[in-house]
């Protein structure tokens, strides 16, 4: 019997620039830790939307940065090609002035930013955008995208997320020590919310803005995720809760009691490094959720049995602290690492064709994605035959503050250290 083998993967970077965020006056970029994620990225209200906007948070506040969308030729907006084919943004001229949210305000740094828009992401959709800081306060802030001009453009504020109210959640203890904390919202139920903190080892469920149970984790958690019940579901019908925890995943029901509310425990081996970042899709027909870390590889399971289908492994040099399955295509996903660099690459299919840790060939590379030798110019321009460009990457200028997604839109947007967000659209099919 013939295994029916996929058609190959295709990913191309269609706009990638980068921009200088200008915070207030006397406001800096914090430090946070090392695996958070403080960068959130709105979906584009059209086809024809004339800017992104993007939430930054530094210190106790939060930010709304609007970065302008370029329009022309996609050969012209996906920025050059440097050595072993990375991309290279574009700088835009001019800071983007950062405006601070009001309504969202903390008492310590925050730690974790993350926006759950709904798939319908035109005028009257709902958003709720999260954070919470060191000490696992979190705040709730829901939100509903304003009605545009019309013609794509967004003018006077039109078009982007207002905030209509907030909530605020507070665990059952507060922790003496601060440390790493984060916040995750269930898909289609605004009101149920999840917190884990670090040195706590714990993750409070929230209803409303009520704590209804806590679950303590055996390790200490740098990842949490709360799965959508078309994903999968707990043995009593209930949400269920993916605990990124030291070296393993684990999967809570929170309708569940006590130790028995763990539904599995998911360990690649006794000796593994520890996962820093969690995704999860079903866009792509068969659900799927992936976690990577320390040994700078994805790993990807079926949640419907929970057995692993597949391992990207050495995708990147360093430790892995953000990831995201394409919307376009499951099969691909976005990685960021330690390395200051964002690739894009196929988690399954031919482990032949599967290079990592930087090991780049004259026709692979490190994504997984066929390509094609570097064009006259040296840059890496030529493409290869039906597939892509040489490599499907960019890189920073300095350590990622984050790497966050627009929901159900391959646009990426990934602040660094030196206050520079970089902005990318992906062709992903």
């Amino acid at each position: 019997m013939e295994v029916e083998v996929p058609p190959p993967a295709h990913a191309a970077v269609l706009r990638l620039a980068q921009h200088e965020v200008a915070l207030p006056p006397g406001a800096t970029l914090s430090p946070g830790a090392a695996h958070g994620t403080r960068v959130a990225l709105a979906a584009l209200p059209s086809t024809g939307a004339a800017e992104y906007e993007a939430f930054v948070a530094s210190g106790r506040r939060v930010y709304r940065v609007c970065a302008p969308r370029p329009h022309g030729a996609p050969t012209s907006l996906a920025g050059e090609r440097g050595k072993e084919g990375v991309h290279i943004a574009e700088a835009v001229p001019g800071a983007l002035q950062a405006e601070a949210l009001d309504a969202v305000q903390h008492r310590a740094e925050v730690q974790h930013l993350a926006l759950f828009e709904e798939p319908c992401c035109g005028a009257g959709s709902t958003a709720v955008l999260a954070s919470v800081d060191c000490y696992g306060r979190a705040v709730l802030a829901h939100a509903r995208r304003c009605g545009g001009s019309g013609d794509g453009s967004i003018k006077d504020g039109g078009g982007r997320l207002q905030i209509t109210g907030v909530h605020q959640l507070q665990p059952t203890d507060l922790l003496r020590e601060p440390g790493w904390a984060g916040v995750a919202v269930a898909p289609g139920a605004p009101s149920q919310a999840a917190v884990a903190r670090h040195f706590a080892k714990d993750v409070t469920l929230f209803d409303g803005g009520m704590a209804v149970r806590t679950l303590h984790t055996t390790y200490r958690p740098s990842a949490v995720q709360l799965l959508s019940t078309s994903l999968a579901q707990g043995p009593q019908g209930g949400p269920l809760v993916a605990v990124a925890e030291g070296p393993q995943l684990s999967i809570w029901d929170v309708r569940g009691a006590g130790r028995g509310a763990r539904v599995a425990r998911l360990s690649p081996g006794p000796h593994h490094g520890h996962f820093f970042c969690l995704a999860a899709s079903d866009a792509g027909g068969a659900p799927l959720i992936g976690a990577a870390g320390g040994e700078r590889g994805v790993l990807v399971w079926d949640p419907r049995k929970w057995v692993q289908l597949d391992r990207w492994s050495n995708c990147t040099k360093y430790e892995i602290t953000g990831l995201h399955f394409a919307s376009g295509n499951p099969r691909l996903c976005y990685v960021a690492g330690m390395d200051y660099e964002v690739l894009c690459g196929e988690w399954g299919g031919n482990r032949a064709s599967r290079l990592g840790g930087g090991n780049r060939a004259a026709n692979a590379t490190h994504t997984g994605l066929r390509t094609g030798p570097a064009g006259a110019d040296g840059n890496g321009g030529a493409a290869a035959e039906g597939g892509l460009g040489r490599g499907v990457s960019f890189r920073g200028d300095s350590r990622w503050m984050g790497l966050a997604k627009a929901a159900g839109q391959d646009v990426l947007a990934g602040l660094t250290q030196s206050r520079q967000l970089y902005v990318a659209e992906f062709d992903a099919r």
